[in-house]
């Protein structure tokens, strides 16, 4: 029996409260019950005068919503007396003392009891301040003892420490855990749930409130009775009194704080989504191929991250876009079994890119042209519906419509990235299934990180023969041809393609591939061919160099667009406030830091003061990292030229999200793996290599440099003594 009572104990507690909070209905908040009562009164005579009114009936009842209930006076000890609260019970009364207020609010008695309230405030101060005071004398005296011995007792905890931590692991922890399991096991029963908040919003007035205002929306819309708008104001602050009065003033701070931290949060969400939309904006007006320039750290690998990160997106949107238009040339098509057929071979693999696709649905409109029946047409009934799209300029016919449907459906429905690149990129979609039509999740902001291996994929590695329309360098690649759309990004591309002094000596009638016979700018001016679909360009390149001239003059004049980064500015902050909390971080910061490493310097052991204090710092700039990480942009100020004869120039403006362009998307040493393993090829290190002796280098010091320019001279000195 006891074993069974302990194992449902959580029910038996539930239980428990419950019967607890029907007893402070009971004996606390009965007088809700008189108010619902009212309530319902009122709405039921409110919806009669509404239908009397509206079909012109005459009533002779009276309507109560308009009234002060006899009920109130429970709350004042009975009687038909309304309670006394701070506001008076008729606007006359409300006006009058209005004006009073303001009267008196700036005169010499209002201004000596300010005084006075202000000299009562410091005087309460002091007395805290002498009950604080000895405490914070002793903490100061002990934190100078941490400095004075110097002890080498690596990672051992001093005794107050060693107990604070054994009530945290025996007292603190369990308690907590039990406490969240007990909250999870509520939230799981949400009948549990339910039956709480009903209790306590009857106990709050809360039905009585919306059941109130749907009476008077129900009287108000014949009788426009504005003067009776204060009464109902009036009616609303007495029925909020049993809850102000029940939830003490320390919650209503707290609850107070959590609402404007979450207006803060909704407003930086709002204002990231914003500069995102004006991103696009921009990314929308460049051309298919886009050439990034600007100086070292100006940010040109994270500008085209961030802007690829972005079309891709957009890409799935367009496709969702067109996909309805097609869908409504035929709208009693039943699209959902194509959409399955098409899943079902893109699982075997018989589909996988839009030729192998086409190739699917010409046979399709073969077969339905053989045999012309609804089981060869996805059970459409073409001849009820027709098999036509007539828009006054063509006419469009069934099959036509579906290779295009089926293009876009392709597209949108790719799971992996779309972006193809020569350095990785991380990207978060996620696709949304109920085995239906999909939809995808793209928030770049409010993602959890604690999440994030379970729906990262990264960018497809660039293989440059699969955009080389000539020679390749691997013969038989069978990846020469499987680019058809996405979005290309390059890295330092003028390192890869040269200009015209770096390939001077480089020969189109070779055998070797090289940039002058890969045929890779013909394939930049024929790339688009491949991607349209619905007359749409699902393809962008974006490349990126320190300048322009690095990349070949034909690559660089196919650039309908060349970005420079003129300027990027300082970090700033779309969260509201965040300036105080900026403020905090570095006061905390440069106070601690003082003392860290103060403390290890002297010791190496662990107290419990300087074990408290740094969690606390810790904690807040846990705090202050999430909001700057997930707040703060780098504005970019953009230089946009067009690649071609006729220079135009036009500065726009570009935002740098924290958290959509640094949440582990790319790494800016992309290539740092090539010079890792250059430098495990070497048997020595920094420590390793010789220094000067003195403060002016010998001549067998300097020809340790190895430099073409000391090499010379030492070169010129020889001759100097042979000739001697």
């Amino acid at each position: 029996m006891i074993k069974r009572i302990f194992k449902h104990y959580k029910l038996y507690l539930v239980i428990l409260i419950t019967l607890g909070f029907i007893a402070l209905s009971v004996f606390l908040y009965y007088d809700a019950l008189y108010r619902l009562l009212d309530s319902f009164k009122d709405i039921g005579l409110s919806i009669a005068y509404y239908f009397c009114s509206l079909f012109d009936i005459k009533y002779s009842f009276s309507i109560s919503v308009t009234m002060i209930p006899n009920h109130y006076g429970i709350l004042s000890g009975g009687g038909t007396t309304p309670p006394n609260i701070i506001i008076p019970v008729n606007f006359d009364l409300f006006k009058i003392k209005i004006m009073a207020y303001f009267k008196t609010l700036f005169t010499l008695d209002s201004f000596l009891s300010f005084i006075s309230l202000l000299l009562h405030i410091l005087q309460v101060l002091a007395k805290v301040l002498l009950v604080v005071a000895p405490f914070l004398l002793l903490i100061y005296f002990k934190y100078k003892q941490y400095f004075k011995p110097n002890n080498n007792k690596t990672s051992s905890d001093s005794k107050y420490l060693y107990l604070y931590k054994l009530f945290i692991t025996k007292a603190y922890t369990p308690i907590k855990k039990w406490i969240l399991n007990f909250i999870a096991y509520i939230k799981s029963k949400r009948i549990i749930l339910i039956l709480w908040i009903i209790v306590w919003c009857f106990n709050f007035n809360i039905f009585t409130i919306v059941l109130e205002f749907i009476s008077f929306y129900f009287y108000f819309i014949f009788s426009l009775d504005f003067g009776n708008i204060y009464i109902q104001f009036y009616k609303l602050i007495l029925d909020l009194i049993p809850m102000f009065k029940s939830i003490p003033l320390v919650v209503w701070v707290m609850l107070g704080l959590i609402l404007i931290y979450k207006i803060r949060l909704s407003r930086g969400y709002a204002k990231l989504n914003h500069n995102e939309y004006k991103n696009r904006g921009l990314i929308n007006s460049l051309g298919q191929v886009v050439l990034i320039c600007g100086n070292m750290n100006k940010g040109k690998t994270s500008l085209m991250t961030d802007m690829s990160l972005s079309q891709d997106i957009m890409f799935k949107d367009k496709a969702f876009e067109l996909l309805l238009e097609e869908d409504l040339k035929f709208p009693y098509f039943p699209y959902i079994n194509l959409e399955k057929c098409i899943k079902n071979l893109i699982r075997k693999h018989i589909v996988y890119n839009l030729a192998t696709l086409t190739l699917f649905i010409k046979r399709m409109e073969v077969n339905f042209s053989k045999h012309s029946n609804s089981r060869n047409c996805f059970n459409y009934n073409f001849k009820l519906h027709g098999l036509y799209y007539k828009d006054n300029l063509s006419n469009t016919y069934l099959y036509s419509s579906l290779l295009t449907y089926s293009k876009l459906y392709f597209i949108y429905i790719v799971e992996s990235s779309l972006l193809v690149t020569n350095y990785s990129i991380r990207t978060d979609n996620i696709l949304y299934s109920l085995s239906n039509f999909p939809l995808w999740n793209t928030d770049f902001f409010k993602k959890n990180v604690d999440l994030q291996q379970a729906y990262t994929r990264h960018s497809h590695i660039l293989d440059f023969d699969s955009l080389r329309l000539g020679k390749t360098l691997v013969s038989d690649n069978k990846k020469r041809n499987s680019f058809e759309f996405g979005v290309i990004c390059i890295s330092e591309v003028g390192k890869e393609r040269g200009n015209m002094l770096d390939l001077k000596e480089t020969k189109i009638n070779t055998l070797e591939t090289n940039q002058k016979n890969d045929l890779f700018n013909l394939w930049l001016k024929m790339a688009r061919h491949s991607a349209t679909v619905s007359n749409y360009p699902f393809i962008k390149v974006y490349l990126d160099e320190q300048r322009e001239s690095s990349l070949g003059a034909d690559a660089r004049d196919l650039c309908e667009k060349i970005v420079y980064i003129k300027e990027k500015h300082d970090k700033k902050n779309h969260l509201l406030f965040f300036i105080f909390e900026e403020i905090i971080n570095d006061f905390l910061l440069s106070k601690f830091r003082n003392i860290y490493y103060n403390y290890r310097y002297n010791r190496s052991d662990n107290t419990l003061l300087f074990y408290l204090l740094k969690i606390v710092v810790s904690k807040f700039k846990n705090h202050y990292s999430k909001l700057n990480n997930t707040f703060s942009y780098y504005p970019l100020t953009l230089e946009l030229e067009n690649g071609v004869e006729i220079k135009e120039f036009s500065e726009h403006n570009y935002y740098l999200s924290f958290k959509k362009l640094y949440s582990n998307r790319f790494s800016t040493d992309a290539f740092s793996d090539y010079f890792t393993y250059k430098s495990l090829c070497s048997s020595i290190g920094i420590n390793d290599l010789e220094e000067f002796r003195e403060t002016k280098a010998s001549l067998d010091e300097l020809s340790l440099e190895n430099s073409y320019f000391i090499n010379n001279l030492l070169e010129h000195l020889d001759k100097i003594k042979r000739s001697k």
